[in-house]
């Protein structure tokens, strides 16, 4: 995932900004946790020239490692809307606002 995201994310073209709020934690034991994160994602691709809008939901299962760190040992995204511009027209390319799209897990 973190050589993915170097290949991906980390170009000086794009501006990114990635929001985690309104955490809710459910503690389940004394080593595991359940999470609960809703997300705000924007990017800005000045080489391409679109933008992209996502929000959805986090929710992740944790767990304390030997020396005492909680570490995520799941996650899954759920969209729920996201909307792609394209920035030399100024029109919306397949706005999809408003509706659970699909979800990406990763372990």
């Amino acid at each position: 995932m973190v050589e993915k995201y170097k290949i991906y994310s980390c170009q000086s073209h794009l501006i990114e900004q990635h929001f985690g709020k309104n955490p809710i934690i459910k503690i389940l034991s004394s080593g595991e946790a359940l999470g609960s994160w809703s997300l705000s994602y924007s990017l800005i691709d000045t080489l391409k020239k679109f933008s992209l809008n996502i929000t959805g939901t986090y929710e992740d299962l944790y767990i304390l490692d030997d020396s005492k760190k909680w570490l995520i040992k799941k996650t899954t995204f759920k969209k729920r809307s996201s909307l792609y511009r394209s920035l030399t027209s100024m029109h919306c390319s397949n706005p999809r606002i408003g509706r659970s799209l699909s979800a990406k897990q990763s372990v």
